[in-house]
């Protein structure tokens, strides 16, 4: 009996265990299961780590991106050109770079993983920032700049040419410019424009607030003295301000496409003289063969600098040799045979002008803020300009001149020079619309 009883014991016991066992198995499936699901499903640990490092490579890529690309358009403001984007740009930055596997036409893809990004991320995202409330263009804004330059003559006319040299101010006198007017918005990356509510020069007789310019010099150099003059005096670079003067692509931009087209083909614009000057009218000013449509024995150049733009950025010695063969004096040389020059120039006089620029939606005309003293607005444009005639050519500088827009001829092809020219600097500003700050209800005060 005791036998039997032990056998039930242990038959009873052993049937306890097997229930445990199966228990236990399929309590550690499900744990496996829930394990897996954790792991490996749409919310799983395991994509959610895929997921982050994505996201940490899209914006490690688009943060790289928006630096290259600020870094393009502070080199394009340093140089007086446009610093508008567009797909095709972006693609141009970006290509190249160590983080970019593929820049296509309208996104790039991410070297590491392929991730794309769209331009528009960068173009209208990334950068997009609030605008103040009520800026628009035209809008009054006040701002105190303080620098200093100097304007040497070896530089704007020749060494030996000291009657115009000096150093601009301003914080005094004509240059102490306190009081700006919004002339266009970047609503996309909250970059405004400013420019000054007049210039720097006071009135036509007076020399007050002017900077001289004359010569092969005054030619060579317009563009860099212009622009480094406006920088020093009005730029801020600890608040991100950046100025320059004003060129004829500035304006241009704001005039009506179709009265823009028709003045320059009335003025034969970008047209070649029929004929070959003869040598001893065929001396230029040395920049001149590093522009694009110089001819000068027989070869016409279809690449180089633009007429708003300066050889390498820098200023040029009145006997540099940017062409080594060339004998250069007070910055002009002579072609071995001939130029054949193509006309660049072409004007507006003040009776017309207001009606060839465009207006804003809220009835600014832009001809008030570029000519805003009307008849009495005299100022330099920091663009260089040819006019051609039948055997020789004129190498001017162009200007705002009794609200005309017109050019003063620097330097004659038969080698001399004309009578020098006295007249203001126009600044234009670039800042982010982060550093305005009300004022009244409707100016705006940098901060």
């Amino acid at each position: 009996m005791k036998q039997k009883l032990k056998e039930k014991v242990n038959k009873k016991n052993n049937g306890i265990t097997l229930i445990a066992l199966v228990i236990t198995i399929i309590v550690l499936l499900i744990l496996a299961g829930v394990s897996i699901a954790m792991l490996t499903g749409q919310n799983g640990i395991l994509n959610q780590a895929q997921n982050a490092a994505k996201q940490t490579e899209i914006e490690n890529a688009k943060e790289q991106a928006q630096m290259d690309i600020l870094a393009w358009q502070s080199d394009k403001l340093e140089k007086g050109e446009s610093t508008d984007l567009s797909n095709s740009i972006i693609k141009e930055i970006l290509t190249g770079k160590d983080y970019v596997g593929i820049a296509g036409d309208e996104s790039f893809t991410t070297k590491n993983g392929g991730y794309e990004i769209p331009y528009s991320d960068l173009l209208y995202n990334s950068n997009k920032a609030e605008l103040p409330e009520g800026l628009q263009v035209g809008s009054t804004v006040y701002y105190n700049p303080d620098g200093t330059y100097e304007w040497k003559s070896k530089y704007c006319s020749s060494p030996e040419d000291k009657t115009y040299q000096k150093t601009l101010d301003s914080s005094s006198g004509a240059f102490d410019l306190q009081k700006w007017r919004v002339f266009d918005i970047n609503e996309t990356t909250g970059e405004i424009k400013l420019v000054s509510i007049h210039s720097t020069q006071v009135d036509e007789i007076s020399e007050e607030g002017t900077v001289y310019l004359k010569g092969a010099q005054g030619y060579n150099n317009s563009v860099q003295l212009l622009n480094e003059a406006c920088s020093n005096l009005y730029s801020d670079k600890e608040k991100g301000i950046i100025a320059r003067n004003i060129n004829i692509n500035d304006i241009e931009k704001k005039m009506k496409e179709e009265m823009l087209d028709k003045i320059k083909e009335n003025s034969n614009y970008e047209k070649q003289v029929t004929n070959n000057y003869l040598k001893q009218n065929s001396s230029y000013p040395i920049i001149y063969a590093k522009e694009r449509l110089a001819c000068i024995d027989g070869n016409t150049k279809d690449t180089g600098i633009g007429l708003s733009e300066q050889y390498e950025n820098r200023l040029i010695e009145p006997d540099e040799q940017i062409e080594q063969e060339k004998v250069v004096k007070n910055g002009e040389t002579q072609a071995i045979s001939n130029i054949k020059p193509y006309r660049t120039n072409w004007k507006i006089d003040n009776l017309e002008i207001e009606k060839v620029f465009k207006e804003t939606e809220n009835g600014i005309n832009y001809y008030e803020l570029l000519i805003p003293q009307r008849e009495n607005t005299h100022y330099w444009i920091a663009s260089r300009d040819i006019g051609t005639g039948t055997s020789n050519c004129g190498f001017g500088v162009r200007n705002v001149y009794k609200g005309d827009i017109n050019h003063h001829d620097m330097f004659y092809s038969g080698d001399y020079s004309y009578s020098p020219h006295y007249s203001g600097l126009f600044p234009i500003i670039t800042l982010k619309s982060d550093i305005l700050t009300q004022g009244t209800e409707t100016d705006f005060i940098v901060k």
